[in-house]
């Protein structure tokens, strides 16, 4: 009986190629997963979250009440950074939330002051409150609030002290429309989307 040497090489070949592709694909489908769950995110933002906060960080909201307790969730997994600003980038059209939850964010934090979108100012600035200072945000001193809607370049954020804001670990820092500022934006930057479904109801993804 004589033995095929080419056969047996293809038939090698052909499993040696199989397992690659599978392993590749194992590969391709965690990565997927990990990107859902954002995991990925949250390494290189340098946040040790649970995975349990990254499931259910994927909301829909009808009120005020519970866009705050979304709020709430977020601030007690944030960690402020050590090295500059703690910042925060909300992404969304017009009217998908962006400024209620800002806005609850502020309430969490006993601000007291009115606050608004700064469409025109482009920029508001609040001390934050000592009792309302928590645990895992104590180094937090100021409140920035940013809407870069009217922004066409991040050249235009650096006339507003922007590099003096954002390398001082005090500062929290919301901005609206970051997509108009890129060119400005740290890697750290926290990402929340905001969408709207309806008259009523909005989508935030964390």
């Amino acid at each position: 009986m004589q033995y095929n040497c080419n056969h047996s090489y293809n038939y090698i070949a052909w499993g040696v190629r199989r397992y690659i592709c599978g392993q590749y694909f194992l590969c391709a489908f965690a990565c997927e997963v990990l990107v859902r769950l954002k995991i990925i995110a949250g390494l290189e933002f340098g946040n040790r979250k649970s995975i349990w906060y990254y499931l259910f960080m994927d909301v829909v909201t009808k009120t005020i009440e519970e866009t705050k307790k979304v709020a709430e969730k977020f601030l007690a997994e944030l960690l402020s950074r050590k090295d500059e600003a703690t910042l925060v980038a909300l992404s969304g059209d017009l009217g998908s939330g962006k400024t209620t939850f800002v806005q609850q964010c502020a309430k969490i934090f006993g601000i007291e002051s009115k606050v608004t979108s700064p469409t025109f100012v482009i920029m508001k600035k609040y001390p934050i409150p000592e009792f309302s200072k928590r645990s895992n945000l104590n180094a937090l001193r100021f409140f920035v609030h940013i809407d870069a809607y009217r922004l066409k370049s991040g050249e235009e954020l650096l006339k507003l002290n922007w590099q003096e804001l954002i390398s001082d670990p005090q500062n929290l820092i919301f901005i609206e429309w970051p997509e108009n500022v890129m060119s400005v934006m740290t890697q750290n930057a926290l990402q929340i989307s905001f969408k709207s479904l309806d008259e009523t109801k909005r989508r935030i993804v964390l």
